[in-house]
C-alpha cells in the first residue's frame, strides 16, 4: 500500500466586515475642565476617555447671546433666508452642540476626528467666538486641508452646526460647496450637509421657501454632488451623560446626527458600512425621542422621487415601522421619469449608482483599499509579481463585498504594463443595489383550474 499523508490548514482569516474606519470629522469648541489638545489642531479619538482626556470633561456653555440670532453675520457672510421666515433656531443654546456630537458618536464606538476652534475663553463660548467659527466655514483652505490630513476621514460635518444657505447674497452655498469640494477633492468620503431650523419653516416640498426647493439650486454643481448627503428633520435626542456633568442628557440636533448613529448601531451590529442605512433594519436610531419638525411619510417620498430633483434623506414614521430613517440618496441629481403609481402602468425608473449614499460609501472604501495597497507596493519592481500581489490584497477586498451582497461581481485588470515605472489599473464594479420600490402582481383563478 502507498503512504498517503493529507494535512489539512485553516489559513483563512475572520471576515472584517469594515476594514476602513468610519472617522468622522467634527469642528467644535474646547470643553470644559483640564484640557490637553492644541487648538485648531484636528485630533483623532477612538474613545470617550481619549476624548474628555483632550477636549475636556464637558461641553462649552455660554450666555445665550452668543447663538440668539439666526441671521449670523462674519465680515461679508451672512445667513440668506427670505425674510418671511422668521423664529427661533435651534443653536440659540447655551451649549456646544459640537462636543456632545462628538461625544456621543465615541459612546457608540465612532471614532472621531475633533478640532477645537480657538476661543476667547476656554470653555467658555461668546458671540464672537461664533462669528469665528463661521469665518473658518467659508475658507477654502479650512475644509481644503482635510485632503492633506494623515487620517482616512469617512464623514465630514460642520458639527451640528447649520451651514446649508450660508454664503454672500449672490451665492448662499458658499460653505455648501466648499465641503462638497473638499469631500470630492479627497476622492473617498461624503459631506453631511446641516440647514438650519427655523420653527415656522415648511418641509413642504412644493414650498419654494422650504430647504428642499431652495436645495435644488444645487444642481449646478456637477459630480461632487455625489460625495454628498442631507438629511430632515431635526429630533430631540437622548444622549449619554459627560463626566463633568449629568445636565446633558438631551440633544436637539440636526438629522445627521440621527444617521450616524442609525450606522453607529449598524456597524455594532456587525453589518458592513456599505449596506444602506435605512428602512426597518438598518435605519433605527436608538437614542431617538420625537421630531420637532412634521416630517410625515408624503413629504419622506415627495423629497425622493426620481424627477430629476436633489433628494432630501428623511426620518419619518411608517406604518408597523416606527419612526426610521426612509431614504438612501447622496445629493446627485435623480435622473428619469418618476413612474405614474395610480396609472398602474410602466416601468419603475432606475437610479445611477452614485445617486444611492450606501454604494458612495462602497466605492469610498474601495478607493481606500486601492489607495493603501499601492502605497504598500510603491518602489517595488515593476514586474508579475507585483501585479500578482497587489491584485492577491484587493481580491482578497473585492470578494468578501461581493460574498456579503454588495456586488454581484468585479473586473480587475492590468491594462497598461509597459515594464517601466507605472502601473495602471481598470477596475469596473458590478453594484447590486438596495431595493426601493416593489411591483406585486396577484392573480385571481377558478379554483377550477387546479389541478
Amino acid at each position: 500500500m502507498p503512504n498517503i499523508r493529507i494535512i489539512e490548514k485553516d489559513l483563512t482569516s475572520v471576515y472584517q466586515s469594515n476594514p476602513t474606519e468610519t472617522i468622522v470629522y467634527i469642528p467644535g469648541f474646547m470643553g470644559t475642565g483640564a484640557t490637553t489638545a492644541t487648538a485648531e489642531v484636528p485630533t483623532l479619538c477612538r474613545t470617550v476617555a481619549e476624548f474628555e482626556k483632550y477636549f475636556g470633561t464637558g461641553p462649552a456653555t455660554g450666555e445665550g447671546e452668543a447663538f440668539a440670532n439666526p441671521q449670523i453675520s462674519t465680515g461679508s457672510y451672512s445667513f440668506q433666508f427670505p425674510d418671511n421666515l422668521d423664529g427661533k433656531n435651534v443653536i440659540k443654546g447655551t451649549v456646544d452642540i459640537a462636543y456632545l456630537y462628538a461625544h456621543q458618536l465615541l459612546v457608540r464606538g465612532v471614532p472621531v476626528l475633533y478640532e477645537a476652534i480657538k476661543s476667547e475663553t476656554v470653555g467658555t463660548i461668546i458671540a464672537s467666538d461664533i462669528a469665528t467659527l463661521y469665518t473658518k466655514f467659508v475658507s477654502k483652505d479650512f475644509w481644503g486641508r482635510l485632503t492633506s490630513l494623515d487620517y482616512n476621514v469617512k464623514y465630514i460635518t460642520s458639527g451640528g452646526y447649520p451651514i446649508f444657505e450660508f454664503g454672500t447674497s449672490k451665492d448662499k452655498f458658499v460653505v455648501c460647496d466648499l465641503m462638497l469640494e473638499a469631500a470630492e477633492k479627497c476622492g473617498d468620503c461624503v459631506a453631511l450637509i446641516d440647514y438650519e431650523y427655523i420653527d415656522k419653516r415648511t418641509l413642504d416640498s412644493t414650498n419654494a421657501d422650504s430647504v428642499y426647493s431652495v436645495l435644488q439650486g444645487l444642481g449646478s454643481a456637477g459630480e461632487k454632488l455625489t460625495y454628498g448627503a442631507m438629511f430632515a428633520p431635526y429630533a430631540n435626542y437622548t444622549i449619554s451623560a459627560t463626566s463633568a456633568s449629568s445636565d446633558y442628557t438631551k440633544l436637539t440636533a440636526p438629522a445627521s446626527f440621527g444617521y450616524l448613529l442609525a450606522l453607529a448601531n449598524s456597524i455594532n451590529n456587525k453589518n458592513a458600512d456599505w449596506l444602506a442605512v435605512a428602512g426597518s433594519q438598518r435605519g433605527v436610531i436608538p437614542e431617538l425621542d420625537s421630531l420637532i419638525e412634521s416630517m410625515n411619510s408624503s413629504i419622506a417620498n415627495d423629497y425622493n422621487k426620481v424627477d430629476g430633483k436633489i433628494s432630501i434623506n428623511s426620518i419619518t414614521r411608517i406604518r408597523n415601522l416606527g419612526t426610521i430613517i426612509w431614504s438612501n440618496r447622496t445629493l446627485q441629481k435623480n435622473s428619469g421619469t418618476d413612474i405614474d403609481i395610480t396609472s398602474k402602468t410602466g416601468e419603475f425608473p432606475i437610479l445611477p449608482a452614485l445617486s444611492l449614499l450606501n454604494l458612495r460609501v462602497m466605492t469610498n472604501d474601495i478607493k481606500k483599499i486601492l489607495k493603501d495597497t499601492a502605497l504598500y507596493y510603491t518602489f517595488e519592481n515593476n514586474d508579475d509579481i507585483l501585479w500578482l500581489n497587489f491584485r492577491a490584497k484587493v481580491d482578497s477586498y473585492l470578494d468578501t463585498i461581493v460574498s456579503n451582497g454588495g456586488l454581484r461581481t468585479y473586473e480587475l485588470n492590468r491594462v497598461g504594463y509597459t515594464g517601466r515605472n507605472t502601473l495602471k489599473v481598470q477596475l469596473k464594479l458590478y453594484p447590486i443595489q438596495p431595493v426601493e420600490n416593489w411591483d406585486i402582481e396577484i392573480e385571481l383563478r377558478n379554483a377550477t383550474e387546479v389541478e
